[in-house]
């Protein structure tokens, strides 16, 4: 019991000095300024700064989770948050975020997340027996002129087949 108590007065004490140092940076008096919605730079990273009505007012720099990533920058000189790497794919760094379609075969989609590079791949079903041509990156043929093919299902009905699946690898 005496342990707990220990420990949970050095965190409790660890968090009040830092509250009061960050109160010791941030009090003074309000600073005025005449040029409405003009940022106002100070000498604080982390903190974005504006004129509104005819005072300077600070909120500190809100910075996007980086929980699931897997590859990120610590304290980027001259930043405020960790940034997320992004993925190595086939030798390029990517952006975490950035999608993007194979060259070689349009079937294949990426996507870079958190320094994860997930593969998509899209199956047609080609609905009639003569489909026009593929055009350089185009994935699934297109039919003209013939009705749609139909499929079987449980109860009885045909239904006329759907567009191309997406499959997650």
């Amino acid at each position: 019991m005496s342990l707990q108590l220990v420990f949970f007065g050095v965190i409790l004490v660890s968090s009040v000095r830092q509250i009061a140092a960050a109160e010791s940076v941030l009090s003074g008096f309000r600073e005025a300024c005449t040029n409405e919605g003009e940022e106002v730079k100070i000498n604080m990273a982390c903190f974005r700064c504006i004129c509104k009505n005819n005072f300077v007012e600070c909120e500190q720099e809100s910075c996007p989770a980086v929980d699931d990533c897997y590859f990120y920058n610590k304290k980027i000189p001259g930043r405020c948050c960790d940034k997320c790497i992004g993925c190595l794919h086939e030798g390029r760094m990517i952006d975490s975020g950035t999608e993007w379609t194979d060259p070689d075969d349009p079937c294949d989609h990426y996507k870079c997340v958190s320094g994860v590079v997930t593969r998509s791949r899209i199956k047609c079903h080609t609905p009639c027996s003569s489909p026009l041509p593929l055009k350089h990156g185009q994935c699934c043929p297109i039919c003209l002129g013939e009705l749609p093919a139909e499929r079987p299902t449980g109860d009885g009905r045909g239904h006329p087949e759907r567009g191309p699946v997406r499959q997650v690898h």
